[in-house]
């Protein structure tokens, strides 16, 4: 498993900054950025880009064996075959993601999926930009703002992701989404 704490904390120390540095630039507490560092607190992938953004490297660089962009073929197409997407787990968290596209220089979107098993609830949080979910599987209560809307399977969603939102599984079966989210180019 990619140890993204440790990348993290390497990223961090290049820049010379402190734990108290990097929380006041992304707004999350020193201590919770140590057990992050430490791989002894779960992250989600919205903490996770609040932070890359703040050390100013792309996610995929911290979740990724190897470089992800491949060469563009003669006409600038990216393709991403099914055996090249990794699953990557957070630290302790119950969701698994995989990206579905490759981070070409230039993105301003992000393809991956989630998977959450039965039961699980995601936090309310909001981050910038705008995001997109279309369920591939299982059902989801999506809580937008002071909304709820309950998803089955080939529902989707749209929304400024500045609005607090949450997530949570319905049912006895593990549901996956397909996210899409806006990234800094």
């Amino acid at each position: 498993m990619i140890d993204v704490g440790q990348r993290i904390r390497e990223h961090r120390q290049a820049k010379g900054w402190t734990l108290e540095k990097l929380g006041s630039e992304c707004n999350l507490t020193a201590s919770f950025l140590s057990q992050v560092e430490r791989n002894q607190s779960s992250l989600s992938i919205v903490s996770l880009e609040t932070i890359c953004e703040a050390i100013d490297v792309p996610v995929h660089v911290l979740l990724k064996e190897e470089e992800t962009v491949a060469p563009p073929d003669s006409i600038g197409v990216f393709v991403t075959k099914g055996t090249n997407k990794d699953r990557i787990q957070l630290a302790s968290t119950a969701i698994t993601y995989r990206y579905v596209s490759q981070q070409s220089p230039g993105s301003i979107i992000e393809v991956l999926t989630a998977e959450f098993p039965p039961g699980h609830r995601h936090p309310l949080a909001s981050h910038d930009g705008k995001e997109f979910g279309y369920v591939l599987e299982g059902q989801v209560r999506i809580r937008i703002g002071t909304q709820e809307y309950l998803l089955d399977q080939d529902d989707s969603y749209h929304f400024a992701a500045t609005e607090p939102h949450a997530l949570e599984t319905v049912g006895k079966s593990t549901a996956r989404v397909l996210l899409m989210h806006e990234i800094r180019a």
